[in-house]
Order: structure tokens, then sequence, then C-alpha cells
């Protein structure tokens, strides 16, 4: 275990040696202890709890439906794994070097702890929600994020568990996979049909009682982490320590027996190692365009075909139909996967959930600016044909991101016109509704190219996202405050305030934004 501890101490030692040098990689921790700090301080004070009004009822249901999915989920993962965490220097020096298999395996298994960590950080930015609708214990917030991680460990360590038994077992693991697959579609169908014959009209209800069941608890692993979790707001007891000791000792049995097993596991992290290093290559470089070839012949983008358009468009126009061919290698042009995703949420909200339009808007609106990234213009920086080709730099802009634009119009009528037609909304404010989901997606699409003009030379990309994330959020932020004012405290535009204050809001804010990032076309080295 020398070797093994060594390497961990001296991946700790340089991280800390490179702050010194780079001061920038530790705002990261900053930032994220600061926020932790303000979020106790809300959670503490009166006004916080006197908001918690939701029963906790239905966080449990909604926690355990999540759990027992990831839970199904990582079963699957485990027989079929072929993705590792390590870099090819790891391999040149680690895999190369006289340590144990079972040592280089247990490297393995904390670098991907650390990955599960940086993936709690998304964790974080939802706990004051939490905090605000749900009646924690004293300290029950941070109870449940230090919970949450323990239990992504014991997942991880389960998952190379079930890696371990199979890889030794090969002989085993084709019809091992057939039978997790085809288990866990008949368990979810199955549940989803019990809910469904079950709920007599009221599913939504029905699935919450049906998930608050204390029986949940048995379930090894997913159930224990389940009434950890749920004991955040109802209080801890003596099974705490049970289920928290059963957790500790599944993870460290886990480990165990992964030692024991003595696995040759080296042929199928190679190639995982050959991807990890040249996305990391891609991103070093800045996104060089040559870099991004080798990452695509490496690891295929999904749903990815080949596809021709044929169009006599010239200068900023060719601009939009390109960008038409890159849609249509991953879908129908603007109707993909994520599209059906949106109909079936739209409908299931218009048959299943009984809440106010408004909140169906604010609630998609919440999940677009939260999931928002570069479109298809981001693309046209990896080369510098855009900036060769003589148009001005507000037509570049406008051709640049209007298949984003179209596309969120589409995912707008996606959203609003089942569930709206469902709910038995009238139409002139399902209509205002869609103009205010495509007026925030136009905000959040121009607030995005101001973003990476204003912010593309910051090396650190996790600092570059926290930047783009809180800055978009000013841009969108007045608008709902606005909103909010106009239709709850001054009822002005009668019903329809809400939407006609964002669309008016944002319309003169992607207006402004435009001027400010037309720029960024103008100078190849912006």
């Amino acid at each position: 275990m020398k070797p093994f501890l060594y390497l961990l101490k001296r991946n700790i030692i340089n991280y800390i040696k490179s702050i010194r040098h780079k001061p920038t990689k530790a705002i990261p921790f900053v930032f994220i202890i600061g926020f932790i700090v303000l979020m106790c301080f809300a959670f503490f004070t009166d006004d916080a709890q006197a908001e918690s009004l939701i029963d906790s009822k239905y966080f449990i249901g909604i926690t355990t439906g999540i759990l027992f999915e990831l839970f199904l989920f990582i079963i699957y993962s485990g027989v079929t794994r072929k993705n590792f965490r390590y870099s090819m220097s790891d391999v040149n020096l680690i895999f190369t070097s006289p340590i144990k298999s079972q040592n280089v395996l247990l490297y393995g298994f904390v670098k991907e702890i650390s990955f599960m960590f940086a993936m709690c950080l998304f964790l974080i930015f939802q706990l004051p929600n939490l905090a605000l609708k749900f009646s924690f214990i004293p300290w029950g917030i941070i109870y449940l994020l230090l919970i949450l991680m323990a239990f992504f460990i014991v997942l991880s360590s389960l998952s190379l568990l079930i890696y371990g038994f199979f890889s030794k077992y090969y002989k085993h693991k084709d019809l091992a996979i057939k039978i997790v697959k085809y288990f866990n579609i008949v368990v979810s169908l199955g549940l989803a049909a019990y809910i469904y014959t079950g709920g007599k009209g009221n599913y939504y209800e029905f699935a919450m009682d049906f998930f608050n069941k204390d029986w949940w608890n048995y379930i090894p692993v997913m159930g224990w982490g389940r009434a950890l979790l749920s004991q955040c707001l109802t209080g801890f007891n003596s099974f705490s320590l049970i289920h928290g000791g059963l957790l500790i000792f599944s993870c460290i049995g886990a480990i165990t027996l992964l030692y024991k097993f003595n696995l040759d596991f080296y042929e199928d992290a190679l190639p995982s190692a050959e991807q990890n290093e040249v996305a990391q290559s891609y991103k070093n470089s800045g996104y060089d365009p040559k870099q991004l070839s080798k990452m695509q012949n490496t690891r295929k983008p999904f749903a990815r075909r080949k596809a021709t358009l044929t169009y006599s468009a010239k200068y900023a126009k060719a601009i939009f139909f390109r960008h038409m061919l890159e849609y249509k290698k991953t879908g129908f042009y603007f109707i993909n996967i994520l599209s059906g995703i949106y109909l079936v949420a739209s409908i299931a909200v218009g048959l299943y959930f009984d809440l106010p339009f408004y909140a169906y808007l604010l609630f998609t609106i919440y999940i677009m600016v939260i999931s928002t990234y570069g479109g298809k213009w981001s693309m046209d920086f990896n080369g510098h044909f855009i900036f060769l080709i003589p148009a001005s730099s507000a037509s570049k802009l406008f051709y640049s991101t209007l298949s984003s634009i179209i596309k969120v119009t589409v995912d707008s009528l996606l959203l609003f016109l089942p569930a709206g037609f469902l709910m038995g909304i009238s139409p002139v404010e399902i209509l205002l509704s869609i103009l205010a989901y495509i007026s925030f997606g136009t905000v959040s699409t121009y607030g995005a190219v101001l973003n990476y003009k204003l912010f593309d030379r910051v090396s650190n990309q996790m600092m570059k996202g926290i930047f783009m994330m809180i800055t978009l959020i000013v841009y969108i932020l007045p608008g709902i405050v606005i909103g909010a004012l106009l239709s709850f405290k001054f009822e002005i535009f009668a019903p329809y305030s809400l939407q006609i204050s964002f669309i008016v809001y944002n319309t003169l804010a992607s207006l402004v934004i435009v001027q400010a990032a037309k720029g960024i076309y103008d100078s190849i080295e912006t």
C-alpha cells in the first residue's frame, strides 16, 4: 500500500503547490465555501424557516424514486463498465511500475470519487431552494450534502465491485448484461403501470404515498441511503447508526472483495485513458479544431449520422444553413431526442399535475437557464473562416444565433401547447407563455455570446463556467423581478402581466446585449 499512499500524497501536495503558482485555482473553492456559508446563514434565519411549507413526504417520495432509478443504473453500469478516470500519464507511469494491480484499481477508485464530488457542485446550488421549501432539522441541509457524498462513494465502490466480479467471471458477462437490462426495464415499467392503475386519476399523490412506504428502507444500499436522507427532515434516531454502519460496511466490504479479486483490468482501462487524454488535450489547446477532430475520432458523438444539405445562400446566410446541416446530423433538423423528452414532459404535466400555468412557465425557464450551454454558434470560433466572411458583425451575429432561437421556439411549442390544451388554459395565455419562453431563450443565447467575448481568455474552465453562469443570471434576473412586481403586487396588464413583463424586458435586454456582443466578430483575436 505504500506506493498507493505515496501517489495520493504527491497528487495532493502537487495540487496545493500549483495553487501557489496559479492562485486562480483557489477561487472556485473560495466561491463554494462562501456559497455554503451564505446558504447556512439563510437557512437559520426565521424568514427561511417560515417558508418551509411543503410536506416532507414529497421530498422523501421524489428522493426515493431518484435513488431507486440511480441504483438500477449503477448496477447496469457496473456490468457494462468500459470507462475509467485514468489518464495516459497514469498508464505510462503507474501501469508499468511494480505496483499491484489492486492498488492501481484503488487509485482509480479515488480519482472516480473526486469526479463524483465535482458532480455534487450542482447539488450545492440547489440546497437553498430545498432549505426554503422543506422543514429540515438544525444542520439538516449540511447532513443532506454529506450523506449524498457518502452515498455516491458507496455507489462507486458497488459499481467497481460488480465490474470486478464480471471481469473475473467474464463468461457470464453477456448473459448478465441482458438480465440486468431487461430487469431494469421491467421494474421501471412495472412501477409506472402500478402507479397508473392504482392512482385512479390522482397519480402524483399515489406515487408519493407509494414511495413513502417504510419497506423501501430494507432494500440494500439504496434503502439505507434513503433512510438517512429522510431523517434529515424527520430527525435522526438509533436506526440512523445502523443504516450508516451498513453503508460503511458495504463500502469497506466492496473494496476488500475487489482487492482480493486481483484483476487484470489494464486492457479495459487503456482505451478510456486514451479518450481522456485526447479530451484533455482538446481543452488545453484552447479548443483547437485539430484536437477536436482527434476527439471525435476517438469518441463518436451520440446518435450522429452523415447528412447533406443543398443550399445557395452566401456570406452570413451560409452560416445559418451550415448550422441546419449540423442539426440534421443529430435529428430531423430542430426535432431531436430532447424534443421528444419535452413533448412527453408537457403531456405528463397536462394530465397528472395540478399546478398554475405560470408556475410551469417559471419552472421551464429555470431548467433552461441552468442547462444553458453554447449553441451551434460556438462551433464557429473553432475556425477562422467566420472572421473572413464579407458581412457586417451584426449580420454574422444574427445568422449564427438564428438556429438557436428557432430551436428554442420549437421547444416552446412542444412544452406549452400540449400542456396548455390539456389543462384548459386560454389560447392567449398559452401564446404569451410561448413568447415569454422564447424571449428568455433569446436573452440566454445573446448573453452566452457576450459571455464568450468577456470570459474566453479565462484559462480556468471551472472559473469560466462560474462567471458565465453568474452573469447569465444577472441578465435575466431583473426581468423576473419586474414581472413578479407587476403581476403579483401592482397587477398591471390583468392576468397576463407576468408574461407581458417578461416579453418587454427581455426584448429590451436582448437589444442591449446584441450591441455589446456583436463586436466579437470584428477581430480574430477577440
